[in-house]
């Protein structure tokens, strides 16, 4: 009995590892094991919630949108890379923009400039213990729509890629840093994702 827990626990794993899915059952799996991929930082006036997602949760998110063809070309691209989505919220602020709350020693025009344009150098990223650069960065202002500051960043990584830290200073409202750490083997027992197919081709 207990050999045929083991084969059927083994099988499972292997077939976890090695199934494809369709674009809405694979984020549903991401979806239920978002824990494993996000950290939240809620002390102070600034609150951060960084979340990381592999390249296949960017192509199974526009292929569901329509984007097709999009989905199609990120998909087909050589190279790995990881993503990852910042936010930041002021609570004081309710439901304007996070911006919106009084820094000492800033205008709303010099908060909003700095996040837009002098933020990055304030984020240290760390694979396996080695400093590495954004392949992509880029602050998503919703102008008073929603209280939270959307950012998103592109990480070069391996496919033996073991650890991530992201170190994010807040030199605005409460001039601490936080530290954001994650283990990348739970982004490698994911599930892999079906090929979208070419919808150039009939």
């Amino acid at each position: 009995m207990k050999a045929l827990f083991n084969f059927l626990l083994i099988s499972t794993s292997f077939i976890g590892f090695t199934m494809r899915l369709n674009c809405t059952d694979y984020k549903r799996i991401y979806n239920q094991r978002l824990e494993q991929f996000t950290r939240i930082e809620q002390s102070g006036k600034l609150w951060m919630n960084l979340k990381i997602y592999p390249r296949a949760v960017k192509v199974a998110e526009l292929a569901l949108q329509g984007e097709l063809s999009d989905a199609w070309a990120l998909q087909k691209m050589k190279g790995n890379e990881l993503y990852f989505s910042l936010e930041l919220q002021c609570p004081e602020t309710g439901m304007t923009e996070f911006l919106n709350l009084d820094s000492d020693q800033t205008t709303f025009s010099e908060r909003v400039e700095y996040y837009h344009f002098q933020f990055l150098s304030d984020i240290k990223v760390e694979l396996d213990n080695k400093p590495i650069s954004l392949a992509q960065f880029e602050f998503e202002r919703l102008f008073n729509i929603s209280p939270k500051g959307k950012f998103f960043g592109v990480i070069p990584i391996k496919n033996n890629s073991k650890k991530l830290r992201i170190t994010i200073a807040d030199k605005l409202y409460d001039h601490d840093t936080n530290l954001f750490e994650f283990d990348l083997s739970s982004i490698k027992k994911l599930p892999k994702l079906k090929k979208i197919k070419n919808p150039g081709k009939k």
